[in-house]
């Protein structure tokens, strides 16, 4: 199962993923509004969990890896 390594704004309107075996996850904030609401400086604050989701200090919303992936029915963190 894939998990996560990291989390990155490195491109604008953009969430990079960084996935334990190498690969990144690109993808625009306008799939995920909670985090697109955040300011730079919240978005810094984001932790991973269990290496299958992540969430940010200032959003109550969690955000599973398979979500992310296309995995419609896929359960949350």
């Amino acid at each position: 199962m894939e998990t996560i390594k990291n989390l990155k704004f490195e491109h604008k309107g953009k969430l990079s993923i960084y996935l334990q075996d190498g690969r990144i996850i690109i993808v625009p904030l306008s799939f995920f509004p909670a985090i697109r609401k955040l300011s730079l400086a919240q978005r810094k604050k984001w932790q991973i969990l269990d290496g299958v989701g992540f969430t940010f200090q200032d959003t109550d919303e969690l955000f599973h890896l398979s979500k992310v992936l296309g995995y419609v029915d896929a359960p949350c963190c």
